[in-house]
């Protein structure tokens, strides 16, 4: 069996494929096939669902906690103060 390809199309394809939809050039399978994007991806970039949301568990901190904590790990870096998991996961969830 041969592997699968992920993210074989580009946006520029995608957008192409979804205008010509829309404005009734092409339909469904024909965009699909002749811009090479899998189905169920132009289908849910056609419903507008989850384009941009991200894989797995929800995020436990927010973009800007991240950020900090990032900055913060590397001035310690910086200054040559070495932090292990152990640190960081206290950092990060403190008990």
């Amino acid at each position: 069996m041969a592997k699968r390809k992920y993210n074989s199309w580009s946006q520029d394809d995608m957008e192409t494929a979804l205008n010509g939809y829309r404005n009734g050039s092409l339909k469904f399978n024909e965009a699909c096939r002749t811009y090479k994007v899998p189905k169920p991806t132009f289908r849910r970039h056609l419903k507008g669902l989850n384009v941009h949301q991200s894989i797995g568990r929800p995020k436990d901190l927010t973009k800007e906690m991240e950020e900090e904590l990032v900055k913060h790990i590397l001035e310690l870096e910086s200054k040559f103060f070495g932090i292990t998991i152990h640190d960081l996961r206290h950092l990060a969830y403190p008990s």
